[in-house]
This record gives C-alpha cells, sequence and structure tokens, in this order.
C-alpha cells in the first residue's frame, strides 16, 4: 500500500462537500481509504489516528484543505489524489436541492433579489467569518442554520442573544441537522409530516429519533437543532429555550421532544423552565441522565403521578406513560416508551396521514445515522421523561 497527500493552501470548502467526495473515493477500486478535509487540529488528529499524516499535512493550517490517499500503489495513490481535487470544483451531479437547484447567486443580497421570500441562511464556511456573516443575516430578517464549527464560543451567545432580540432563530454552531415547513436541513431524513416536535442539543439524536419515529410510521412537524454547545453553561440553553418556545407556538405541533446530552446545572434549570411555560406535554429525553436529574434542577415538588385522577393535570408534575387520558397523551406515552426501547407504538401511525410513496420502505434518506454514542433505551438509567406542563 502507498499513501499520498496534498495541501492546498486558502482552499476552503464545506464539510458536506468534503465528506461526499471522501466516500466517493472509497469506493473505488484500488482505494484502501481516503479523506479530504480542512486542517483543523481535530481533522488532523483524525488523520494521524488513521495513519495519514504526513510531515506535509502537518503543517497544513485551519483554512488549509488536505487530500490523503492509501491506494494499492504509489501511481493508483497519485491518480486518486487528482480525482479528488478535480471533484472539488466540478458542478453537482443530480437534481440535488431539487426546488433550489436553479437558485443560485454569488451574495446574500443577490439572492434575496432574485427571491425575497427567501428567511433562513445556512452557514458553512470558517468559524472565524460565522459572526459577521450571520450577523448581517439577522439584520435582513433571516433565521440562521449554522453548520459551521470552531466558533468561539462569545460570537454563538452574541448571536443568539441577537436572534432572540429579533424573534429569529440562530441554530448552532455545529448544528447538522433541522426540519422546517417539511424540509430537511443539513443531514436529514426524509420523513412524513405529523404532530411530533423536536427541538435537539444533538443532531445524531434527532436523526435516530426520526428515524425510530418513521419505523413505528410516525411523523414529525418541525425538527430544530441547537448546536451541542448550546446546553453548556456558558451559553446558557439560549436556543434550546427558543426551540421550546417556537414549538410551543406551532399549530402543528401537540408534543414536543426534548434531547440531548444532560445540559449543565444552570442551562437544564432555564431549559425546564420553558418546558414549564410550554402549553403542550413534552417528553425530555436527556442520555446518560438518571429520572431523579430532571426533577432536582426542576425545582418543583412532584407528587406520585399515581394520585391523579382521570383527566386531571397538575403543572410541573412528573407523569408516567398513559396516566393521562386521550389522544394526546397516549402519542406522548408511545414517544417515551419508543425512544426508551418499549413497544405499542399504536398512536404513532394515527398522528401521521398514510403516504404510499412513503409507507412501504420504512426509515429513509440518511438510514443508517452516524452514532457518536447516542443511544435510545441506553443501559446508563431511565433518560425519558414525560412531563405534562399543561395548566
Amino acid at each position: 500500500m502507498a499513501v499520498a497527500v496534498r495541501v492546498l493552501t486558502g482552499a476552503y470548502h464545506d464539510s458536506v462537500k468534503l465528506m461526499r467526495i471522501s466516500a466517493a473515493a472509497c469506493e473505488r477500486p484500488g482505494v484502501r481509504q481516503a479523506v479530504v478535509l480542512m486542517g483543523t487540529p481535530m481533522n488532523l488528529e483524525q488523520l494521524a489516528s488513521i495513519g495519514l499524516l504526513s510531515e506535509e499535512a502537518q503543517r497544513a493550517g485551519p483554512n488549509d484543505l488536505v487530500l490523503a490517499v492509501e491506494a494499492e500503489g504509489a501511481e493508483a495513490a497519485q491518480e486518486e489524489l487528482a480525482v479528488m481535487e478535480a471533484a472539488l470544483s466540478a458542478p453537482r451531479a443530480g437534481t440535488g436541492a431539487g426546488l433550489f437547484a436553479k437558485l443560485s447567486a454569488p451574495t446574500l443580497d443577490a439572492a434575496l433579489c432574485k427571491d425575497p421570500l427567501i428567511n433562513l441562511a445556512l452557514f458553512s464556511i470558517p468559524g472565524p467569518s460565522v459572526r459577521r456573516e450571520a450577523e448581517r443575516a439577522l439584520s435582513k430578517g433571516l433565521h440562521c442554520l449554522i453548520f459551521s464549527d470552531n466558533v468561539p464560543v462569545e460570537d454563538e451567545v452574541a448571536l443568539k442573544r441577537i436572534g432572540r432580540e429579533k424573534g429569529l432563530l440562530v441554530m448552532g454552531p455545529d448544528c447538522g441537522t433541522a426540519y422546517i415547513g417539511g424540509v430537511g436541513l443539513g443531514f436529514c431524513n426524509v420523513m412524513r409530516p405529523g404532530k411530533i416536535g423536536i427541538a435537539g442539543a444533538a443532531g445524531t439524536g434527532i436523526q435516530e429519533a426520526m428515524a425510530a419515529i418513521d419505523a413505528a410510521r410516525g411523523g414529525i412537524s418541525c425538527a430544530l437543532g441547537t448546536g451541542g454547545r448550546d446546553v453548556s453553561d456558558a451559553v446558557g440553553g439560549l436556543a434550546m429555550v427558543q426551540a421550546v418556545e417556537t414549538l410551543s407556538e406551532d399549530t402543528a405541533t401537540e408534543v414536543l421532544l426534548v434531547l440531548g446530552k444532560p445540559p449543565e446545572a444552570a442551562a437544564m434549570k432555564k431549559v425546564l423552565e420553558a418546558a414549564g411555560r410550554c402549553t403542550k406535554p413534552v417528553v425530555i429525553h436527556f442520555v446518560g441522565a438518571q429520572a431523579e436529574d430532571i426533577p432536582r434542577h426542576s425545582g418543583e415538588h412532584l407528587e406520585d403521578p399515581e394520585g391523579l385522577g382521570a383527566g386531571e393535570t397538575v403543572k410541573h408534575r412528573l407523569v408516567v406513560p398513559h396516566v393521562e387520558a386521550g389522544v394526546e397523551m397516549d402519542l406522548v406515552a408511545d414517544v417515551a416508551q419508543l425512544l426508551d426501547g418499549g413497544g405499542g407504538h399504536r398512536h404513532l401511525e394515527a398522528h401521521a396521514p398514510a403516504d404510499p410513496d412513503l409507507d412501504p420502505v420504512g426509515p429513509r434518506g440518511l438510514q443508517d445515522a452516524p452514532d457518536a454514542g447516542y443511544q435510545f433505551g441506553a443501559s446508563a438509567g431511565p433518560a425519558s421523561a414525560v412531563v405534562d406542563f399543561t395548566a
């Protein structure tokens, strides 16, 4: 086997495109492994872990592009490098973005001139440039989905505060998945519509929840990512709180699913307070958290749910599946059971319209969502809680 590496100085490309090129290269005969990525410290560590970090690659910076190939021979490796480099400037085959395939503009202003109804901007640019460009988008009334990483935390906080003041969502940085108005953004599965709204601080978690709901023939109304750092105390759950508030007001959403790894203490309190203001049932699924973490951070006394009478609801009460009567709470119970690995999801299908083009095939799109340790029904302890915040 032979290894070939090439560094292109000052050649930035978004990570979605780079992953697509890398995957295509790995499928070609004679190629053992191939990757093209930006020269960030984390990416260089990844190259070292798979044995492709050459001396040239070690000198690459965050704004440099690194192409690396391991193939059956030196000539084959060099040929594959040339193919990968050519793919960087090649137009994407197929219909791609569907309705948006013909909408190409060099600047934000040019795009808005072509279609003044645009109300969301997706950013996949170098992290240090995000704040400037996102502030421009927010000033023009656009919601922002920031796919980029390596954004300073102070920039993230500033952007989310500006967004909140303007009534605009700022999802991310490092937000890889969202589903809004029937359109998947970033890495997203094709889904049938339904009445479950998702707010998630883990893109892989949103993906897995969507796939599980779809496999049970359920559907979702909306999925809003926040970026994993949002639920740290440094950011304070700014986007998660706003996502919960947005879904609470969404007429298409009947039940909220809030998921991610456990927020830090101050962020946890703010997220639960937002859920407390919600007028809809909320299923909280913080993977790895113990069941008692939720009441401890909510600051509320939670009574025995068995004491509830039929049809009664008490604000800030932790309830178990099927305590409440009615289809809405049955749907809540099904969502909670689904996430914890249980069966009996008979109400999910009733909340998603039948679609003969979708039903026969089960989960679609990215069928095998990447698993970064995000598993439902994990053995770390009960991770889901059904919280009925209906007054």
